[in-house]
């Protein structure tokens, strides 16, 4: 006899100006997840912090991670493509939606984003709620 209760779903996303934006933000959470998977796995020494570059070859043995899989499993786009994405996301049941924003980006790129996130995305979910 318990309510159901609200259910949040945390990812990746980044807001993009333009489809030319999105590409590169793409590349970007691409590289960021080899070179996360690469760290988690130990497969790179770190010095001072800073895990050693890939190389081509290693980042190619990483299919998981290449770009049109990044592109399809995260949230990544402009305005109206993100708002497409979450509404499908309120459609199947969450509730509530949470940025993963966290990706070696650089804070004014991903502040960027926030702020594209809030003035274009946001308005779609005000769900009747005064304005």
């Amino acid at each position: 006899d318990m309510a159901r209760p609200d259910i949040m779903l945390l990812m990746h996303t980044f807001v993009a100006e333009d489809a030319a934006d999105a590409e590169q933000l793409t590349k970007d959470l691409s590289l960021f997840y080899c070179q996360f998977g690469a760290w988690f796995q130990n497969k790179k020494p770190v010095r001072q912090g800073i895990l050693e570059a890939l190389t081509d070859d290693e980042i190619a043995a990483m299919p998981q991670f290449a770009p049109d899989k990044i592109r399809q499993h995260l949230v990544i786009g402009e305005a109206e493509e993100v708002i497409t994405r979450l509404k499908a996301y309120e459609a199947l049941g969450y509730d509530q939606y949470s940025i993963w924003i966290d990706s070696g980006l650089p804070h004014e790129r991903k502040k960027k984003s926030l702020q594209l996130f809030v003035n274009k995305v946001m308005p779609a979910f005000r769900h009747g709620r005064p304005q």
